[in-house]
This record gives structure tokens, sequence and C-alpha cells, in this order.
């Protein structure tokens, strides 16, 4: 086989993340993809950075696969709650149930899995654990992994456990909870506190000192590609706020209001109808890059210490326990790896303070679909980390395929002190899901 030149990033990214100047040194060969395979780059490793206790503690948390994205549009204009009042333009054609994976939202998790399976010999489906919430999105991407992760030469044995206690504590979506909803007084002030602190994307900066000229050229720019529908002007209405509202059961709940709403709604509709090759807008990957941050944004004011802490807090208890080796029942696992959603990563990123970029996607610690956060033990005590993900860059493989590379780059900070991590994630769920919370959820988990 010949060399092939990888994109810079990747290769950075991969040496990065697996290792530094004082640890043990990793050697990486770029080979050709054998003819006919969707993955255009295989990544071997020769010797390794990990000892061999430590990679089979492995723990990699997926975001679900590019799915459809929904129609409704809540807290943009009241009586306008439907996509289709702020168009013109049809709303693509997703060919798929809601919120259920798209035909190739799917296929790209499986090369995505074969792609990280050729770089990591513990993603073995026949001995991981792979842990899965019950929406659809997740079963689909769960068995498009297993299918990616496998072993050609050999026969396919592999399960998925149903766990959705894991992926929200407190309303999960089969079974009951096992800890309180989230404090809403302190959800709305914890969004406003966010809203006042994280600049918006798209140089128009801070909500009480925006510039509001580069505000109303990028509503603008977004009526340029969609139109101006029943619901009027995107620049007449409200800027960013926190509003309330009032469920059918007369439950209270924050929300952010104003045009992001629609931003981010309609930056979903291109991103993913890219990603899935569906016709949509006449906007370029570059200006779809520049609009996903608005998606990104929006989940940073929204996901709120304490909605996140409380969702997942066991899902957080089971990983930090997973990566200390005090889960008895995963002696026999490799790696365990959690499909969930993008607050699982947003959960991940407060409960181990972590930071990353991900070019070309502008935005501060996206999470777009199909990414992955990866914790592997190194000995004393410390785990690195990774993220991964597919920016949907599409490139073609020598079979004439459209695929898109994995691309890995380190976290900030690139490893964490596990026993840190363990006490401030149970000061986390006591502060704000209570100790009872944190009880019940040791108790479902038969942790001490």
């Amino acid at each position: 086989m010949g060399i092939w030149a990888l994109p810079t990033l990747l290769v950075t990214g991969l040496l990065t993340a697996l290792g530094t100047a004082d640890e043990q040194m990793v050697s990486v060969a770029v080979q050709e993809a054998a003819e006919g395979a969707e993955a255009l780059h295989f990544l071997q490793l020769h010797g390794h950075s990990l000892p061999r206790a430590a990679q089979l503690r492995e723990v990699r948390v997926f975001r679900h696969c590019v799915r459809r994205v929904s129609s409704k549009v809540t807290g943009a204009k009241p009586g306008y709650a439907h996509a289709s009042d702020y168009t013109t333009l049809p709303l693509p054609v997703w060919n798929t149930p809601a919120m259920w994976c798209t035909g190739r939202g799917a296929k790209l998790i499986e090369s995505e899995a074969r792609q990280l399976r050729s770089s990591d010999a513990t993603l073995d489906p026949s001995t991981l654990r792979m842990l899965v919430d019950v929406d659809q999105r997740d079963a689909t991407t769960a068995d498009s992994l297993l299918q990616g992760f496998a072993d050609n030469s050999r026969a396919f044995t592999a399960q998925a456990e149903y766990s959705p206690l894991l992926f929200d504590a407190y309303s999960p979506g089969k079974g009951p909870g096992v800890c309180h909803a989230p404090d809403m007084e302190l959800d709305i002030a914890q969004k406003a506190q966010l809203l006042k602190e994280t600049p918006m994307p798209m140089g128009v900066g801070l909500v009480g000192e925006m510039n509001r000229t580069r505000y109303m050229e990028v509503l603008r720019l977004m009526e340029s590609f969609i139109g101006i529908g029943a619901a009027g002007p995107l620049t007449d209405l409200t800027s960013p706020a926190v509003g309330r509202t009032t469920s059918k059961a007369g439950k209270v709940k924050g929300m952010i209001t104003g045009a992001p709403i629609v931003l981010k709604r309609f930056a979903q509709n291109m991103l993913y109808s890219h990603a899935s090759g569906i016709l949509y807008s006449n906007a370029s990957l570059e200006q779809i890059y520049d609009f996903s941050s608005w998606i990104y944004w929006l989940r940073q004011v929204s996901e709120t210490p304490v909605k996140l802490v409380s969702q997942k807090a066991c899902g957080g208890l089971s990983i930090i326990a997973k990566l200390l080796g005090t889960s008895a029942e995963d002696a026999r696992a490799h790696s365990t790896v959690y499909v969930g959603h993008d607050s699982d990563l947003d959960a991940l990123a407060y409960l181990f303070n972590l930071t990353w970029e991900a070019p070309p996607f502008r935005a501060r610690r996206p999470t777009p679909p199909g990414s992955s956060l990866a914790f592997a033990p190194q000995g004393g005590g410390r785990a690195s980390v990774h993220f991964a993900y597919q920016d949907f860059n599409f490139t073609t493989d020598r079979a004439g395929k459209q695929i898109a590379p994995v691309k890995i780059v380190k976290t900030s900070p690139a490893h964490v002190n596990l026993a840190h991590a363990k006490d401030w994630i149970e000061k986390q769920i006591v502060k704000f899901a209570g100790q009872d919370c944190l009880e019940a959820c040791k108790s479902a988990l038969s942790l001490s």
C-alpha cells in the first residue's frame, strides 16, 4: 500500500491527544484504504502509550447521528411556532420520521466507527460494553457503531444495553426517574447569567453591548437564504432574552427567546441537510459553518449547570466509576461506549471542566452529530481526553464514494485527575440535585 497524506489537523490532533513529550511516544503510519472502503485513511499505531490495564477501561461518549430536524420553533414570536412560519423556502425533505437518523446519517456513523476502530483496538464489539438511551436515533447510532467497529474477518457478535437512567436521572425515556427535576427558578437565573456572559457568534458580541449593525446583517443574511415567512422579517423579532413559559401542568419553565431561536433552527436545517446529502439552501459550506455557531451558542446559554447535573447525575457517576475501575460489573469489558445526546457532551464538559475547538466549526465547544469525547486512563490517577468529530466536508475515496474523515483534537485540559473529578462530580450532584439524588444514583448503579 502507498502512503497518503492525512490532513494536518487529524495527525496533529491524534498525536497531541494520545501523548505529549513526557509520555511514551506513538508513531503513526497513514495508509491508503483498501479498494472500495469508505474510510479513505487508516491509522495504525506502532507501540502504545497506554498500559494494557488502562486501555481496558477506556470510555467514549457519543452524540447520536445526523437526524431529521424538528419543525417546532418555540420562543421566537407568539403565535408562530412552526418553522414554515419563518420561511418561504420549502423545508428539507428528510425521508425519515421526526427526530430519527437520516439515511446518510446512519452511514456516517458506521464510517466513523470504522475509522476509529482502525486506530483503537479496544473498540471491539465482542468485548466492549455499549450503553444506549432509548430514543430511536440512539438505537440506530448504536447499531451503526457496532457494525463499523466489527472485524469483518470474524463472526459478528455484539450487544447493546438500553439504560435510559444514565441519560436522564429525573425524566428518563422509559421507567421512573430517581432524582428530582431541577429547580426552575435557579435554572432561569443561571440562563440569565449565561446569556449575559456568553458572546453571540458571527461578531455580534454580548447581549448587553451587542454590535447591533452586525446583528441586523446576520439576520438579513439568513433571510437571503430562507426568505421572509408569515411571521415577518427576522429583524423585527426581539433581541435574545430569558422568558418564562407555563406547561399544561402549571409548571414554569425558563427559555431563551427572540430571533436566535430561528437562526438556530435554520442553521440545523442547513447543516443536517448538507450532511445528509439533501438539497436545501444555496448557502455555501463556509456560511453553513458560520451559522452553525448559533446552534452551539444557544445550547451554551440554555443548558445550565443545575439542569445538566440533575439530568446527568447517574451518567456522570457511571462514567467516573468506569474510569476509576470501581464498577465491578465491567470486569470483562475492554471499553465502554455510551450513546446519547449533545447534552451528554455538554454535561461532561461541565463535570470535567473541559473545552475544545473543532475547526472548521467556529463555535467554542461544538457538539456536531456523531461527535464523541474519549477518556483513556493513563495510570497515576489521570486520564487523557480527546474529542473526535466529522465536519461533513466530504471527500471521495478511490471507489468514488463520498466520505467524511474523522478528526481528532485534544481537549483543554488534555488530562484530568480522576479522583478530583469524582469529588467534584459528587459535590455538584449534592449542590444542584441533592444528597438523595446522589445516593439514589449510586444505589441504581450498585456503587458504594
